[in-house]
């Protein structure tokens, strides 16, 4: 892989592709339980609750050839193989589908875990490459046999697996040839071993062919395979299009039963000499895993295959390769969509956080910050962190469903309302005026909605805020942010703070009015360090919000545990100068018709004394003396706005 291919995967490798991905098979399997990983393992498999994916499987989306021969074979437009991350898509897409269809029809944990023939490595081994088989073939059938629009993935993954390992690695059987080398052993008992297990190769790699690639020519098996193929091949093939999970695994048995005459006796210790086997099985089969068990969760979790009825094969015929007009508009479709994916990668991928630099002049602030320098920083998400704002959602969900059931009720009040189309009445609507009736005139109509506003939270980011409060102050911002968000209230949630000994003060919007998806993560980069220059924030906080919203109502809340404080040399601010000065910048932005709210978060239960210091500075406060109730303090102080 060049390093151009490796800049692609990682393009392709986002938080966003995941989730794109993750939402597609909880919309396949009708299941909201579902997780979906990508790694980078050679490996596709799922384990009934969890989908592993490898979207870079076999390096598959940077084979150029291989790519374009399966476009020929299938007879599509050149579209995948002229652009890797379309391939990226397309590959994914197919690996998902395919273990999705998994986790809806098969059983879990797999049948093999509790078959007492395989009482050894080597015979669990064969006993998962022909159940894999089987279970393959099953659902490439149910694919084509129960969904509109599976079969393009479908075929696509597997003439895809087909050009990507065997021209270039050969058959199982010859890729075993290769490894073991020529039977030049004089060791009996290791010439017996080989013999077996070279028909053995060639047995799987006959029915792999028959089942999986039927478009590739079926080989004359040799005469000591005959009888074994003669015995075994209906049993394949009904249990290909069995639509009973329990009695696919029936036919498993009998085939492995029919067959034992042909595993060599290997113990687990001389197993380990042939484990090339395993990686020979996958190269051409993939997802053992799925079928053995191996390295996977799945006895936490038990689920029966649904049943179904099988009324075509993936592959009828060799005629029927080629894409229809239907598969070609779906083709031509999804193709669209992932250059839609593609083109918010690159967005996402090109944003670096964007720094804003003002000073005291330009806000209008008095001349105790005449030199004060003022940053305002959009940070780009980490997307590290969802695991962890994912933790706190899932902890507190039941809250977060409880206060979106309540705050509709609770916000939801008398509203006025413009209602065109009158000869007469308050106003006139302009873009009505070529009414020839005259009907341009707009009434005032009460009506009880959701108050149009925006609110902006101005969240104290001083060293004082430090441990539980800043803890608490990360739990409510997830908390509010997603009760909000849930309202359609636009919001803002942005961290200050003043930089020791230095004149400058700092923003950072952790959620902006307009945020993208992944922005949410922000909120867990609340911190504590620092001092706090409340009246030069507030001030800030205005022109932000007169700049990014037009709601009709806009309220400032301000969180803080301490008073306005900020000991840069010579620029010092101290009550009763910095309680004074912001006393003003508070009248003025109320002046403007800006609400500002102050919540003042005390130091201990029953404490009162940052309230009474803060009274002098906000008309409306809110004190907090447990930092437990600072959620519901503020949900509740919103949803007063509009009593």
């Amino acid at each position: 892989m060049s390093s151009e291919d490796h800049k692609i995967l990682k393009l392709f490798q986002t938080e966003d592709n995941r989730r794109i991905e993750e939402e597609f098979t909880s919309m396949l399997t009708e299941r909201n339980d579902l997780r979906l990983f990508f790694i980078n393992e050679d490996e596709a498999y799922t384990d009934g609750k969890n989908i592993v994916v490898d979207p870079s499987m076999d390096k598959l989306y940077c084979d150029y050839k291989a790519i374009k021969n399966t476009e020929d074979f299938m007879g599509l437009p050149h579209s995948l193989s002229n652009d890797k991350f379309l391939a990226l898509k397309m590959i994914t897409r197919s690996q998902n589908i395919h273990e999705s269809l998994h986790i809806i029809y098969t059983n879990f944990p797999p049948d093999l875990i509790r078959d007492k023939r395989g009482d050894s490595e080597f015979k669990k081994e064969i006993l998962g490459s022909i159940s894999n088989i089987i279970e393959d073939a099953f659902i490439e059938s149910v694919g084509a046999s129960e969904y509109d629009n599976m079969s393009l993935f479908l075929k696509f993954n597997r003439i895809a697996r087909l050009y990507s390992n065997t021209p270039s690695q050969g058959t199982i059987q010859r890729q075993y040839e290769n490894y073991i080398g020529k039977d030049n052993t004089e060791d009996e008992k290791q010439k017996e071993i080989n013999g077996k297990l070279n028909l053995l190769m060639e047995y799987l790699n006959y029915f792999i062919t028959m089942l999986l690639y039927p478009m590739v020519e079926l080989e004359e098996p040799s005469e000591k395979l005959k009888d074994y193929i003669d015995k075994t091949k209906d049993l394949f093939m009904q249990a290909s299009i069995c639509g009973i999970a329990d009695k696919r695994y029936e036919y498993v048995d009998s085939i492995f039963d029919e067959i034992l005459d042909l595993l060599p006796d290997i113990s687990n210790k001389e197993y380990k000499k042939y484990g090339q086997i395993k990686k020979l099985l996958l190269s051409i089969i993939g997802d053992e895993k799925t079928h053995s068990g191996n390295e996977m969760s799945i006895n936490k979790y038990e689920h029966k295959g649904r049943n179904a009825n099988i009324t075509r094969r993936l592959f009828v015929d060799l005629n029927e390769n080629k894409i229809t007009d239907d598969l070609m508009e779906q083709y031509l479709y999804e193709i669209s969509q992932f250059k839609n994916e593609k083109e918010l990668s690159l967005v996402e991928q090109n944003r670096v956080a964007v720094i804003k630099e003002f000073n005291g002049l330009d806000l209008k602030a008095s001349l105790l910050h005449k030199n004060i320098k003022v940053k305002v920083k959009y940070p780009v998400p980490d997307i590290n962190m969802k695991k962890a704002y994912e933790n706190i959602y899932n902890k507190y969900k039941i809250n977060i469903n409880s206060y979106n059931s309540k705050f509709m009720q609770l916000l939801k009040g008398n509203v006025e309302r413009n209602e065109n189309g009158f000869t007469f009445g308050n106003g006139i609507s302009s873009k009505n005026l070529g009414d020839i009736k005259r009907r341009f005139w707009y009434r005032k109509i009460e009506g009880v909605d959701v108050p149009d506003v925006a609110i902006l939270f101005l969240i104290d980011g001083s060293g004082s805020m430090y441990g539980e409060k800043n803890k608490n102050a990360i739990i409510s911002s997830v908390i509010l942010h997603e009760v909000l968000r849930k309202q359609g209230i636009e919001h803002a949630i942005v961290e200050h703070r003043a930089d020791y000994d230095e004149p400058l003060v700092m923003h950072n919007v952790l959620i902006d009015f307009n945020p993208k998806k992944n922005d949410k993560y922000n909120i867990l980069r609340l911190d504590a360090d620092g001092d706090n220059r409340d009246g030069l924030s507030l001030l800030w906080a205005e022109k932000f919000l007169k700049e990014k919203s037009q709601a009709e109502n806009k309220v400032i809340i301000s969180i803080s545990d301490g008073v306005p404080a900020h000991g840069a040399d010579g620029y010092e601010y101290y009550p009763p100068v910095s309680s004074k000065d912001t006393y003003n910048c508070v009248k003025k932005i109320e002046k403007d018709g800006i609400s500002v709210i102050a919540v003042a978060l005390e130091n201990e239960k029953g404490d009162t004394t940052l309230y009474d210091n803060l009274k002098e500075i906000y008309d409306r406060i809110v004190d907090v003396d447990d930092m437990k109730h600072l959620t519901g303090q503020l949900l509740k102080l919103v949803s007063r706005l509009f009593m």
